[in-house]
């Protein structure tokens, strides 16, 4: 904001990530009267609407001077990706000029996005919504765009009441660009043409790993005083995990990462503080990196947290820019010493491996002082080039040795230690090769059990639009049938009934789980065996069958 002899001028835009063509609006306060002008308006940029303009009063209480706020709106896109600064605005009033501040805009190409899954039902109704994401599979820490999409085949006129769209274990959604914007376009979808329009778009950051299903959107959508209630299916998406046995400088980053460093100088004294700054910039789940260790020479000391600059935003690929790190570090060492590479790792889910960066070393000249009083009793001047990893003081550990007389010296426990210590470890790693050998094999059949009840519900899809009903259904009750072997551990040398599945259910108690169990097997049974059957019955039965499961892990 600028301000000339209390003259202000202010310009906001709303959003400032966007995509090609996606409308934002730009406004002008001002508390002087006058003309507007723009400069550096981009050229790819079009108004899409004339200006909006009016005044409103602001009463300082204090003062009991009533100020008038004059302000100017207008809407429009941008045809081209890339990075622009619009702005400063002016607003003249006779030979005067007064400027505003300047907003930086970042514009992206559309992203392809994947559409949920529509019933048959859905598509004779007059409207129908679906969930749209960037992408069906991601690594875990990996962003999400999510988006709600409407069709209808009358021409809406606006949104009543919505409730949004829900993502299991994910409490925080950034939202990208206009979320409540209502701006229509004529579509193809399945051939018929259709009202369209995108609605709640955000980046989110699933956490977890398995699959997971988007619950559905709710929505009233008007035409004039008349309404139409709709709501969407689910969105089913995979969250891998990341893979084994990280880098031990893994900072927990999954995107793409830079690193730089700096100090404050490369000459100084014995003694004094140097300041050290890094800053691990790039777009990724940049808010959720951990702090990067350091590893210093010997005779640097780290003083204090270091002070954290964060300087980011949300846009459609995750979170862009960048966390400062300022480190004041003690030396106590004199003479040309190194500063080793400071470096990180991540995850790069394009690459799908970890990739590690770092910065370039650092030779300092440190004059010796001979004033100054080293108390730390481990600098070594033959060890300047021995790094020491910089950790929490809660993991320091200090030994203490009495070295005056042969009883508690290293030769006096050796020769008496270790025959005992031979034997402990004897022990001591018998009994966990025999606890780990234990853990291998429960987890190999916790893996093949895993595998075959996938296998059955991956049956189940396949056959939810082309399978016969015998088949289908079949396929449900075998899955349940498989999920509940898992859980009670059964291995008779038969196939396990509903009666055993209904008596073990009945010890936990939960009757509710008992009544949809037994929904399940008598829906199966009755589509069949001579009761029709529609599309939306399949999808209910298979959407009860993954509460079921989802809700076993309880039955403990």
């Amino acid at each position: 904001m600028c301000a000339y002899a209390q003259k202000k001028v202010e310009l906001t835009i709303n959003p400032t990530s966007m995509e090609v063509g996606e409308t934002f609006s730009i406004m002008v306060t001002s508390t002087v009267q006058g003309q507007l002008d723009f400069e550096d308006v981009p050229a790819s940029f079009i108004q899409d609407y004339n200006i909006n303009q009016g005044s409103s009063s602001k009463i300082d209480y204090s003062t009991g001077n009533v100020e008038m706020i004059y302000f100017f709106s207008f809407t429009g896109i941008i045809t081209k990706a890339g990075k622009y600064k619009i702005g400063p605005a002016y607003i003249t009033n006779g030979s005067k000029s007064y400027p505003s501040n300047s907003v930086t805009i970042e514009v992206g190409n559309k992203v392809p996005m994947s559409n949920g899954e529509v019933s048959a039902q859905q598509l004779t109704d007059p409207a129908f919504g679906l969930i749209q994401a960037n992408k069906k599979t991601i690594y875990e820490g990996e962003p999400l765009l999510v988006t709600a999409k409407v069709f209808a085949k009358y021409n809406p006129s606006h949104v009543g009441t919505y409730k949004s769209y829900v993502v299991p274990g994910t409490t925080i959604k950034h939202p990208i660009g206009n979320t409540s914007s209502f701006k229509k376009s004529i579509e193809k979808y399945k051939g018929v043409e259709y009202y369209s329009f995108p609605y709640d778009k955000n980046v989110i950051f699933p956490s977890g790993i398995g699959k997971f299903q988007i619950e559905p959107f709710t929505m009233n959508l008007h035409q004039g005083y008349q309404n139409f209630p709709l709501i969407s299916n689910g969105f089913m998406i995979d969250i891998l995990p990341l893979p084994s046995s990280p880098p031990a400088d893994f900072i927990g980053g999954v995107g793409d990462f830079t690193i730089e460093r700096k100090i404050d100088a490369q000459s100084i004294k014995q003694g004094e503080v140097l300041k050290m700054t890094i800053t691990i910039a790039g777009i990724g789940n940049l808010q959720n990196i951990l702090d990067p260790s350091l590893n210093l020479p010997r005779g640097f000391t780290v003083y204090g947290d270091p002070v954290i600059a964060k300087n980011y935003s949300f846009g459609m690929q995750g979170t862009e820019g960048e966390i400062i790190y300022e480190f004041n570090i003690e030396v106590k060492k004199s003479g040309n010493i190194s500063l080793p590479a400071s470096k990180i790792s991540f995850f790069d889910p394009i690459q799908e491996k970890y990739v590690q960066v770092s910065t370039d070393e650092i030779l300092i000249n440190i004059e010796r002082d001979k004033n100054y009083i080293v108390e730390d009793s481990e600098i070594n001047a033959n060890k300047d080039t021995e790094l020491v990893i910089s950790t929490s003081k809660i993991k320091e550990e200090k030994e203490i040795v009495i070295l005056d007389s042969f009883f508690g010296t290293p030769g006096y426990w050796g020769g008496i230690g270790a025959p005992i210590l031979a034997s402990f470890f004897f022990i001591l790693f018998g009994r966990r090769k025999d606890k780990s050998e234990e853990k291998v094999i429960a987890k190999r059949k916790k893996a093949a059990n895993d595998r075959a009840l996938k296998e059955r519900l991956t049956s189940a899809k396949a056959l939810f639009d082309e399978g016969s009903d015998s088949d289908y259904y079949s396929e449900i009750e075998n899955a349940l049938r498989k999920a509940f072997e898992i859980e009670m551990k059964f291995e008779e040398d038969r196939r396990i009934n509903k009666a055993d599945i209904s008596a073990f259910i009945e010890q936990t108690g939960d009757s509710e789980m008992n009544e949809k169990v037994h929904a399940i097997f008598t829906n199966c049974e009755q589509s069949k065996y001579g009761f029709s059957s529609t599309n939306a019955s399949r999808h209910d039965v298979l959407q009860e069958l993954k509460k079921v499961i989802n809700k076993m892990k309880y039955l403990k």
